[in-house]
């Protein structure tokens, strides 16, 4: 037989098996089931998504300490990534809008969450385009709002995230 015999259905070995019908107890009735059962798992786990988006909109009660030297915050518990917290002089929302317009003035930085308790920025390199991740959070019975400014890659930063943290703080001294 040859193969263009074999693909026109004129017989062949696996004509008859071709003819006869598939069967439930077949090899192929598992993946019927499968499909089947697809939107279900499909409805499942967009059912888990949801429920884990909802978990992550609590805001920290304590941000992300610092594992690399690419990384500064108020709470880190290496002495040396450790950078003194926004000391708030007055209400907390003045101290807010105050922040807010040191923010806004700062070039090729951009808000990603924004919480009465917590902000989430990134901030951009003018070469490269790194992006640095910028976290305050709001601590109004203590009067400080604690900073965290880390590197998203790399080891080091030469200093970089440092500096904005203590730009940041001029910025909100000159302000006052």
């Amino acid at each position: 037989m040859t193969p263009a015999a074999a693909l026109e259905g004129d017989g062949g070995p696996w004509a008859e098996h071709a003819a006869q019908p598939r069967r439930q107890g077949s090899r192929l009735a598992p993946r019927r089931a499968w499909r089947r059962a697809v939107p279900g798992l499909v409805l499942l786990v967009s059912t888990l998504a949801v429920g884990a988006a909802d978990d992550e909109s609590e805001p920290p009660m304590r941000l992300q300490d610092c594992q690399r030297p690419s990384c500064v915050s108020s709470q880190a518990s290496d002495p040396a990534r450790r950078v003194a917290p926004l000391r708030v002089d007055g209400a907390m929302p003045a101290f807010q809008a105050a922040l807010q317009r040191a923010l806004e003035d700062m070039p090729r930085t951009r808000f990603v969450e924004q919480r009465p308790d917590y902000w989430h920025l990134e901030c951009r390199s003018l070469v490269f385009r790194f992006v640095d991740d910028l976290e305050f959070l709001f601590d109004a019975e203590a009067g400080v709002v604690h900073v965290r400014s880390a590197s998203r890659i790399g080891y080091s930063d030469f200093g970089v995230n440092r500096r904005r943290v203590e730009r940041i703080r001029e910025r909100l001294a000159a302000s006052r």
